[in-house]
This record gives structure tokens, C-alpha cells and sequence, in this order.
């Protein structure tokens, strides 16, 4: 149970619990080079993510304890990063109600996958949500919290309409394999 892989998962579940802490000392200074330190300290926090798996597969160390600790880090990390950038008003609330409701639909789906004795896989499409999510929110936090022009709320408005899109769309998906499966097994 203790190896690598797993190490870099609670590393970014332990590490996510700072993010809220300096985001509430840092951000009310509204200072580019240290929002700019903030977004890399976050970027790097989530790429922990690419490697723990990366590193499961390649040292043949998957675990059943990883495959359910590994999303729950990520959905901890979404959250103490998502939660304060709605607080500081650097991202749109029913924007994260969104996000988050996606979040608990899809764990919730797995729970109860996991009780009638079926898994579901992460999917491509989640993967590349989670690449989106990350990129939207290292540009959100990179930036201060000024009107910085129609450029910077451009690319924040297509950033978080892909994040959108991919996070519904791989719901969507979700959703269809768990019903197939659960109704494969139950009728």
C-alpha cells in the first residue's frame, strides 16, 4: 500500500489543504509575480496527479487503495482551490456550483457502482476535463484581480466554457456506462 505512487497522491491531498491558507494571506495583495508563485505552486501541486499514475503503471503499482484514494485527492485539490477563487471573487460561483455538482454526481455514481460490485474507469474525456480544469484555474489565479483588458476575459470565458463543456460532456459519459452496466447486472 505504501509506495511511490501512493506517496504523491496524499503529497497532493496533504499539500491542498495549504493552497486555502495562502490564497487567504496572498490574495489580498493582488500581486502579479506572487499570484504568478501561487499558480505555479498549484500547477505543480497537480501535476501530481500525471505522475502518481504515470509512475503506478510503469512500476506495475496500481492498488485498489490507490484507484480510490488517487480521485478523492483530486476532487480535495478541485475544491480548497475553487472554493477561496469564488470567495476572493476571481471565479463565478454558479460556475463552481456547476463544477462541484459535477464532481459529487459522478462520485456518487461510483459509490454506488462500487456497492453493487462494478467499477468505473476514468475515461478519456474526465482526463481532459481535468487538464482543462487545471489550466483554467492556474490562468485564474496567475492573474490579479483587476480588469486586465478583452484579451485576459477572453481566454477566461473560452477556458471556462471548455471546462464546462468537457466536464458535462464526460458526466454524460459517466452517467451511460453506469446505467449500462447497472442495468447489465440487475435485470
Amino acid at each position: 500500500m505504501v509506495n511511490l505512487p501512493n506517496l504523491l497522491t496524499f503529497s497532493r491531498l496533504f499539500s491542498s489543504l495549504i493552497l486555502p491558507l495562502l490564497f487567504g494571506f496572498c490574495f489580498p495583495y493582488n500581486n502579479f509575480k506572487i499570484n504568478l508563485l501561487l499558480a505555479l505552486i498549484f500547477l505543480l501541486i497537480a501535476l501530481t496527479d500525471l505522475f502518481d499514475g504515470y509512475l503506478a503503471r510503469q512500476r506495475n503499482q496500481v492498488t485498489e487503495f490507490g484507484k480510490i484514494i488517487d480521485p478523492i485527492a483530486d476532487k480535495f485539490l478541485f475544491f480548497c482551490c475553487l472554493i477561496p477563487l469564488v470567495y476572493f471573487q476571481r471565479f463565478h460561483y454558479y460556475v463552481a456550483v456547476i463544477l462541484i455538482a459535477r464532481e459529487l454526481f459522478v462520485m456518487g455514481l461510483r459509490e454506488i457502482a462500487l456497492t453493487k460490485c462494478f467499477q468505473i474507469s476514468v475515461s478519456m474525456s474526465a482526463k481532459i476535463k481535468t487538464t482543462f480544469q487545471i489550466i483554467l484555474l492556474t490562468f485564474i489565479i496567475a492573474y490579479p484581480n483587476i480588469v486586465l483588458g478583452k484579451y485576459f476575459e477572453s481566454v477566461k470565458i473560452i477556458l471556462i466554457a471548455l471546462t464546462l463543456f468537457w466536464s458535462l460532456y464526460s458526466a454524460l459519459l459517466y452517467f451511460q456506462i453506469f446505467r449500462k452496466k447497472f442495468n447489465f447486472r440487475f435485470n
